[in-house]
């Protein structure tokens, strides 16, 4: 990897700046040299970066060269986000961050409750809805035959509910886990086979610690598979086996294994925290409140319905294809653009 110097990633032009040490606010002293030279021969920036030291870079550089520049929350409004480190976001927020946001041209929200978030924060910047997405032919069909059990023998012949993201408290595996351990009681109760958790995602290592810690007490340890970061073919494989995906968050920008997911064709759990009401409005999946009951009874009714599973399989799709491509949102992003263009020119 070339450090400072032009390359391309997959086509594209891309420059690594040098981050100073290993500072979690990426602070990297040459990225204003590089904004600055190359600013002149774009028409607007787009600017991915939140609680970091990229959008102040680009209010420093880019509104004096001419350069209309876009921001990207990608769930920083999330109410449950901005509380976690509170006081630290606060005083951010008031000092630098209000002053990133108020000087943009634009600010692109993933859903209409993230555009929501950010009008209570900011005023008199055009906010417009354009969600993150998935390329279909990654997903679809299928780009490895291979069965579960190659990788994980666990799962041999064991069918199973699959949660896959980063191990984080704010993605809800407390209320989970107890959820799950009410589901194993009602499949024995209706003598109904019990399904495997997996548990795909990698974190810190005090929180994986205290989930497996959870898992023996609620003693459901034998049906909790922990696969740790999964990608590829393998990550691939976990989502075209499972029976269902479940994301009991309690805040996202907008979830892209959700999204994942239903590419592969299978229904989804969510909470209203995923901020995708698109899913059981289309009958892509269930939304239930983040509580273990409802939690419990929607992976029931899930799991002892496979005709289920498979007609909101295919509305997950088809929800997919219509909303949540890189073709569609390329377009929407475009039209943006050139709307914020417009009303910037005499």
């Amino acid at each position: 990897m070339k450090i400072e110097e032009p390359t391309t990633y997959k086509g594209v032009p891309i420059i690594y700046t040098q981050r100073w040490g290993n500072n979690p606010y990426f602070y990297a002293p040459s990225l204003l040299k590089h904004l600055e030279k190359a600013a002149p021969h774009y028409d607007v920036a787009m600017v991915l970066g939140g609680w970091g030291y990229i959008n102040l870079a680009s209010r420093l550089a880019l509104p004096k060269l001419g350069l209309p520049y876009m921001l990207n929350p990608q769930g920083l409004f999330d109410p449950w986000a901005f509380r976690h480190k509170h006081l630290k976001k606060l005083l951010y927020w008031h000092l630098v961050e209000k002053r990133n946001y108020a000087g943009a041209a634009g600010i692109v929200a993933l859903t209409d409750s993230e555009a929501a978030q950010v009008k209570e924060y900011i005023n008199g910047v055009p906010v417009r809805v354009i969600p993150n997405g998935v390329n279909l032919k990654h997903f679809q069909p299928l780009a490895s035959q291979e069965e579960p059990e190659r990788s994980f023998p666990a799962l041999a012949n064991s069918p199973y509910i699959l949660f896959l993201s980063r191990l984080h408290p704010k993605k809800g595996l407390d209320l989970l886990f107890p959820a799950f351990q009410r589901l194993l009681a009602l499949c024995r109760q209706q003598d109904s086979p019990e399904p495997y958790l997996v548990v795909a995602g990698d974190g810190e290592q005090k929180y994986k610690h205290d989930l497996e810690n959870l898992v023996q007490r609620l003693e459901i340890a034998d049906r909790v598979l922990f696969t740790g970061l999964v990608t590829g073919d393998v990550k691939l494989t976990l989502l075209h086996h499972c029976s269902f995906m479940i994301l009991p968050s309690r805040g996202e920008g907008l979830p892209m294994a959700v999204l994942e997911t239903m590419a592969c064709g299978k229904p989804v759990v969510i909470t209203p925290g995923c901020y995708l009401p698109e899913v059981a409005r289309t009958g892509a999946g269930l939304e239930v409140e983040l509580e273990i009951e409802p939690l419990a009874q929607a992976m029931l009714r899930l799991w002892n319905n496979p005709g289920m599973r498979g007609e909101m399989g295919e509305k997950a799709l088809n929800l997919v294809k219509e909303k949540f491509t890189w073709e569609k949102i390329a377009e929407q992003t475009v039209q943006f653009c050139e709307h914020l263009l417009a009303s910037r020119r005499p």
